[in-house]
């Protein structure tokens, strides 16, 4: 602009970056519009806590968010964590242990692991087991870097209990019909084996002076901004 006449007036190049400053503003007023109306959420979760409570508490936060763009993942917590850091998703609920340093981590809900067997197995007319007594067990276990898995290893290994791996499966579900055709026994989520318990067609088996303890947790990067999507999402998992 110039001063003339103690007044003020465009330039010609003022003029035009006028037109380009009213495009702007006009872009920055749609753009608070649209993310009143209904912002973007990437979640993730690990594979018990997609079992057990995940689709509850999705089917709430889209019940009071219909105009939220909402995308969901499973994974293990390996690959949670590497999506954390990379930026692929924004926030997640998982079983296991992340370790990176640039990820906040919120106990919301305990879990504990209990150990199946198929309902014929001798272990399963016992009222419970001695600690050594798993070490005459094949083992149907999830992968390296599940949550389950992670917190079988350091259980066992804290309480000197050898343990002979049968099969590897990454699925909750093809672990218990594993276990339910005798092919071994496993250590799995109790919210998981609700059905089946009440079924018959697995056996819970309480492990004298042995448990497997652990914590759902909602994790997110701590450089992450947080939106009001991401705080009433946590939210409906810390209230589950």
């Amino acid at each position: 602009f110039e001063r003339i006449g103690g007044k003020l007036h465009l330039t010609g190049d003022g003029e035009n970056f006028a037109a380009y400053a009213r495009h702007v503003t006009s872009l920055i007023d749609e753009a608070t519009k649209k993310i009143a109306k209904g912002g973007r959420l990437r979640v993730a979760s690990t594979l018990t806590v997609a079992t057990t409570i995940f689709n509850d508490i999705l089917r709430s936060f889209i019940d009071a968010h219909p105009d939220c763009e909402l995308t969901f993942r499973c994974e293990n917590t390996a690959t949670v964590e590497r999506m954390l850091l990379s930026n692929e998703i924004d926030l997640a609920l998982v079983e296991g242990q992340i370790v990176s340093p640039l990820i906040v981590q919120h106990e919301v809900l305990d879990d504990e692991l209990v150990l199946i067997v198929p309902p014929d197995h001798p272990f399963a007319r016992k009222r419970s087991i001695a600690p050594h007594e798993l070490s005459s067990l094949p083992f149907i276990l999830r992968e390296q870097g599940s949550g389950t898995r992670d917190i079988f290893d350091q259980t066992m290994a804290l309480h000197e209990v050898q343990f002979t791996v049968r099969g590897i499966l990454n699925n909750a579900e093809a672990i218990k019909l594993a276990v339910a055709e005798g092919l071994g026994a496993s250590v799995i989520s109790k919210l998981a084996i609700k059905r089946e318990l009440a079924r018959g067609e697995l056996k819970a088996v309480k492990i004298q002076d042995l448990s497997f303890l652990r914590k759902f947790r909602v994790v997110y990067h701590r450089n992450k901004y947080l939106t009001e999507d991401m705080k009433e999402f946590a939210a409906l998992c810390e209230n589950r």
